[in-house]
């Protein structure tokens, strides 16, 4: 074995009255240690997760652990070295020295053949927290064992697990603080009265009943600390107000996780806690302290392998946690992999754990979130979180979607429709559907520490990558096919400071090249093969269904290049269902332009096998031969009971003009959509009278060469041609002009 790499999970310590002896595992937040053999004896931190971090083993908790780990095993000749990731704030009072001394000490133990029983390595955590922080097993046993822990001592170590309400969800509210352990301990009293210790000790007894007997409202009761939680608010500015809030809000109680500066609630449900973190946040600025809340479950299982040469990875199973599962052999790796594709060369696919909540209590969610205006709420993406990365953390959002549902009469009649409405996606913020996907894509990329992206394309997915990149601080890289792409796109990427490569080839020889430079160089991989990218897409279908008042139209259109929304779409109604969402699932409409129509080949000969084409189109973010999501966008069709539809560039010109002069406007790709409903329409296929949704997946400026030639420059002038007419400078002239 090679090298391993563990999680640990993060932790409120203290919970409340529970002073050192009381704590609990939370999801979503956590370090991960990368733990490989040396051929140098000892320890070597070769990342120390962060810039305030030393590279001193002796100084660093998962260098500590370690080193008690090969000293206790008797392997002081052995080597490792560790890549340590933070997920937890430094001095946050999230347990992030003891997480990274567990997730340093198992990845250690397991390397050198799992010689320490979990006492043993607890006893090793206790030496590393003890010399950065404090001793503070109520930190350590939770990220080691999972759950809820009560220390009844540590010298001899004596843990208990205590039983955890499945209901129990808990809200985080970090101030823009930083509070060392040390600090916070310090200003701990000398001495307490006799009265205060025995009420303390009541409570303590109070909270492992409630957890014992899983009684919430007696937990809330007891989390009353009269000892270091008034001490430590002095040093806190705006806890006592989010505290009031958070109670005034419906928390079943409220206190201070740890030394500080965090603050932690607990909530009867999700809805519960997204009031309560909004009200704390609001508390906290008000009182002139920034503020980021998070919404937590209980992590059950504590410090847990990812991944590890030659056995198949470890699935985190917690609720909140999703798994990536290849189409092609069906192998599962951890939700963090940090492979595109699966190593059969499949697409891979994030299977999602279903929702707690009741189809009521979703809609109910994801409408209150509208109301926020606390990030990423804000997003009309990760608005529907539960259903497209339920443990996303460090979110990178701009915020995106929120895109409007039209109804044009003029684009309408034109189409011979009475029922159309057009989902708008240029109006996101680098003017396409890309930023959807993006948002989730280079969320996950920062997950796992992503040293650069990367992508091909045609112009939109460029403009986003670099954005979004951007914005998160990590590289990008983009390789666009020279002389097809549109110069707003590529304009975009060139203003975002991404590393611009024109490819003299098409698009798909850029894909290939990218998908090359993914295996060698490290990069990581953004176009829409990366199941990431799908799962923000999806949240188009999740909005216009909930514009919809989830009540779904009959046909859902869609431009069909790379063929990512159409597998996108198809995943999405497929879980809106499953989940209960929708009583019945639309058909979709996936258009091809004429000049790059595999699909369309494909769909007429059954989907027996895709033939690559030239492609050659106006609509040049749809002008790809090879469809990389091929396999994905074939399962959609069918399960929509679909179809594949081409429209020739004249059409799509045509549509554009038509929804151009009806004051909204599209790029050339986007009116395929509205071309193939006319076509569907004028061939039967789609009754006048149906429900129909035309997507527009991008902004009328993201190609003004194509609109300037259609109108200035084609002869014939085509239907909807709009030419300039120069005058003199005289009103005569201009009358003349006005007919």
């Amino acid at each position: 074995m090679s090298h391993v790499e563990v999680f640990a999970p993060g932790c409120i310590g203290n919970i409340g009255p529970g002073l050192d002896i009381l704590g609990l595992a939370i999801t979503g937040l956590g370090d991960q240690v990368r733990v490989e053999k040396s051929e140098q004896p000892g320890v070597i931190i070769a990342d120390p997760g962060h810039p305030d971090l030393p590279t001193d083993p002796s100084r660093h908790a998962s260098g500590i652990a370690a080193r008690e780990v090969l000293r206790r095993a008797a392997r002081q000749e052995m080597g490792v070295r560790l890549w340590v990731m933070k997920g937890l704030p430094l001095a946050g009072g999230q347990g992030g020295s003891a997480a990274s001394a567990v997730a340093g000490a198992v990845a250690t133990n397991i390397i050198i053949g799992s010689p320490l029983e979990q006492t043993a390595i607890l006893e090793c955590c206790l030496i590393a927290e003890e010399t950065v922080a404090g001793r503070h097993l109520d930190n350590i046993a939770p990220s080691l064992m999972g759950g809820a822990v009560l220390v009844r001592s540590m010298d001899p170590i004596d843990v208990v697990q205590l039983p955890v309400s499945r209901n129990l969800v808990v809200v985080l509210a970090q101030p823009d603080q930083r509070l060392e352990t040390r600090s916070g301990r310090a200003a701990l009293p000398l001495q307490v009265t006799r009265v205060i210790a025995l009420e303390q000790a009541a409570q303590i007894a109070a909270m492992v009943a409630a957890f014992a007997s899983g009684d919430l409202a007696l937990l809330g009761r007891a989390v009353q600390d009269q000892i270091a939680e008034p001490a430590r608010a002095a040093l806190l500015p705006g806890f006592l107000d989010a505290k009031a809030a958070a109670l005034a809000a419906g928390a079943f109680g409220c206190s201070i996780s740890g030394s500080g500066p965090t603050a932690f609630a607990f909530a009867k449900d999700v809805a519960a806690g997204e009031r309560i973190a909004a009200a704390m946040a609001t508390a906290y600025r008000e009182a002139g302290v920034a503020c980021h809340t998070r919404i937590c479950g209980v992590d059950r299982r504590g410090a847990r392998v990812l991944e590890t040469p030659g056995n198949a990875p470890t699935i985190r199973t917690e609720r909140n946690v999703s798994t990536q599962v290849c189409a092609r052999c069906g192998e599962h790796y951890p939700e963090i992999s940090p492979l595109s594709r699966c190593t059969c060369g499949g697409l891979l696919a994030l299977e999602h754990p279903a929702p707690a909540q009741s189809r009521p209590e979703l809609i109910r969610l994801f409408e209150s979130r509208k109301l926020s205006v606390h990030q990423p709420l804000t997003s009309g993406v990760w608005r529907f979180r539960e259903l497209v990365l339920p443990s996303a953390t460090d979110i990178v959002s701009h915020p995106e979607g929120n895109t409007p549902l039209l109804e044009r009469g003029a684009i309408s009649r034109w189409c011979g429709s009475d029922s159309l409405m057009i989902k708008h996606e240029g109006h996101n913020p680098t003017g396409s559907f890309k930023d959807r996907g993006m948002t989730v894509g280079v969320t996950q990329a920062v997950r796992i520490r992503a040293r650069a992206v990367a992508c091909a394309s045609t112009g939109n997915t460029s403009a986003s990558l670099a954005a979004y990149a951007a914005q998160a601080g990590i590289p990008a890289v983009v390789l666009v096919p020279a002389g097809q792409v549109a110069l707003g796109k590529l304009s975009q990427s060139l203003a975002y400071g991404a590393k611009t490569l024109v490819v003299q080839g098409d698009f798909d020889q850029c894909l290939d090249l990218v998908q090359q430079a993914e295996k060698r160089l490290g990069v990581y991989l953004l176009n829409s093969i990366n199941p990431f990218r799908l799962e923000g897409q999806k949240s188009i279908v999740f909005e216009l269904l909930e514009q919809l008042d989830w009540d779904p139209p009959d046909w859902i259109v869609v431009p069909a290049g790379n063929l990512g929304n159409t597998s996108a779409f198809g995943k999405a109604l497929n879980e809106a269902l499953r989940w209960g969402l929708i009583r019945k699932t639309p058909r979709i409409a996936a258009v091809q332009a004429a000049g790059a129509a595999p699909f369309y080949q494909s769909f007429l000969s059954g989907f027996d096998r895709i033939a690559a084409v030239k492609a050659t189109t106006v609509a040049t973010a749809i002008q790809i031969g090879n469809p990389a999501s091929f396999d994905r966008a074939v399962l959609a069709i069918r399960e929509t009971d679909g179809i594949v539809t081409r429209v020739t560039d004249d059409e799509i010109m045509e549509a554009k003009a038509t929804v151009d002069a009806a004051g909204v406007g599209c790029e050339p790709a986007s009116a395929a959509s509205v071309a193939g409903v006319r076509k569907l329409i004028q061939e039967g296929t789609i009754n006048p009278g149906d429900r129909v949704v035309a997507v527009l997946t991008g902004h009328v400026l993201k190609d003004p060469g194509a609109l300037i030639h259609f109108h200035q420059e084609t002869e014939p002038m085509p239907p909807g041609a709009n030419r300039p007419m120069a005058i003199e400078a005289s009103l005569t002239a201009l009358e003349k002009a006005l007919g």
